[in-house]
């Protein structure tokens, strides 16, 4: 991510060097691309404060699932959608989506592999594997980012919104630039652009305390009960301003009309021009499955050599691909994780995995 913001801030500086721009849309121009930058690095930062927050809520999340499991008519779709909700509300985390709520699910089902065996085992996975199946069969089918994961829309909409505006204002000074030189009756017009680094301004702020509120949620709801009243103060007592963290607002919005039929179709028009890239970011988790599928792929190797017999069974790296891909299963239920970590347990001589595979495949027949 890091190698990425320099690529960008370098291509952006080349842009402004080459651009016949007087002194004041030099300076209009540099304090543009400072606060641009300013924008992209709190929008990271923001998000991973987000990040944490959701997956405080997973956990939680997880832990009602598990007391649910002896009660499965608490285990409906219905259900855990409205349990999601309320820990949203109450934790005021980002939305807890469909494919979240699918992810705690195979989660807990890993967690029982520690703790239970045999019919008991089998039992709770059934009751879980049915859940799972109820929320497939009523997700909607909608090609939207936010309809996956809402922290990886409010990341790729606002540098989708950024990039818009940078592009836009390279066009403006580029015709100021070049108009004033011919009609000096433009000069006075000049001063409307510095609009747009009052855009990023108002982003990097946005982000800023979109971040604050995210930290202040994840140290309240994280420390032990018996030291709430400590960090009360800690507790976020408002919600965003819907114009003023308009971007944050929409991770958590229950306006799906708005977000998926409106704002979506605008950001996410030019990701079309990259399908397969426009694609993978359509799942839940996009940036982390990301960063785990570059660990796994060197991985490979080491099982290949296990299979043939020039690498021990215990070995680190085969522990290490088997918790990536038990980590890619839990994010997206992908059959071909399940399959690979097959692989890895008849060399380990590990079943944790396969018991999960038995009630997939009895529920599929």
């Amino acid at each position: 991510m890091d190698q990425s913001i320099h690529r960008v801030i370098d291509a952006l500086l080349k842009i402004a060097s080459n651009l016949p721009v007087d002194r004041q849309s030099a300076i209009r121009f540099g304090i543009s691309l400072l606060l641009l930058c300013l924008s992209v690095l709190t929008l990271i930062r923001s998000g991973r404060d987000g990040s944490k927050l959701r997956e405080l809520s997973l956990k939680r999340l997880r832990s009602l699932i598990n007391r649910r499991l002896s009660t499965p008519e608490l285990l409906t779709a219905a259900s855990l959608r409205s349990l999601a909700h309320a820990i949203q509300k109450e934790m005021n985390s980002p939305v807890l989506t469909d494919q979240a709520i699918a992810e705690a699910i195979r989660s807990v089902a890993l967690e029982l592999e520690e703790s239970y065996k045999g019919a008991a085992l089998l039992r709770r996975l059934k009751v879980l594997n049915a859940a799972l199946n109820e929320i497939d069969s009523q997700a909607l089918s909608l090609l939207s980012v936010a309809n996956h994961d809402r922290m990886v829309a409010f990341l790729l909409s606002e540098l989708s919104v950024l990039g818009e505006v940078f592009l836009f204002q390279i066009g403006l000074e580029f015709t100021f630039a070049v108009g004033t030189s011919r009609f000096h009756w433009l000069r006075p017009y000049g001063s409307i652009l510095w609009i747009l680094p009052l855009i990023y301004a108002l982003t990097a702020f946005g982000n800023i305390r979109a971040g604050r509120f995210w930290r202040k949620a994840f140290r309240y709801h994280s420390a032990p009960s018996e030291e709430r009243d400590e960090v009360v103060a800690e507790r976020p007592r408002r919600s965003f301003i819907p114009l003023m963290d308009f971007f944050a607002t929409q991770v958590s919005s229950n306006d799906l009309h708005f977000l998926h039929n409106r704002w979506g179709i605008h950001w996410e028009v030019p990701y079309f021009f990259a399908p397969r890239w426009f694609v993978r970011t359509h799942s839940h988790g996009y940036f982390e499955i990301r960063k785990l599928l570059k660990e796994l792929r060197p991985l490979y190797t080491h099982v290949e050599l296990a299979r043939q017999g020039l690498l021990p069974g215990c070995s680190a790296e085969l522990r290490s691909c088997e918790t990536i891909c038990s980590r890619l299963w839990e994010l997206t239920g992908a059959e071909r994780y399940l399959t690979d970590l097959q692989a890895i347990e008849k060399l380990t001589g590990s079943r944790k995995f396969r018991n999960i595979q038995d009630v997939n495949e009895q529920a599929s027949a």
